[in-house]
């Protein structure tokens, strides 16, 4: 039997391949529930809307790139 590190370890596998493929977000059809739901629970995905995940670590680059201002004012959209 895998162990908790082993099945993470193995999440962030099929994540490294999604973000791979060149684009930040990633769509429910795109990972099996299970994987999808490890990466939540560890922090490693966050919900932007029904059926759409990105990685923390692509919304942290965003973030460093658009000013916090523009983020918070309604002005600027994520487009996905």
């Amino acid at each position: 039997m895998a162990t908790p590190s082993a099945k993470l370890a193995q999440s962030l596998e099929i994540l490294k391949s999604l973000q791979g493929q060149g684009g930040s977000a990633i769509q429910t059809k795109s990972i099996t529930r299970t994987h999808r739901e490890r990466l939540l629970q560890n922090g490693f995905i966050k919900k932007v809307m029904k059926g759409w995940y990105i990685s923390l670590l692509d919304l942290m680059k965003l973030r460093a790139k658009v000013p916090y201002d523009m983020l918070h004012s309604g002005v600027f959209v994520l487009t996905i």
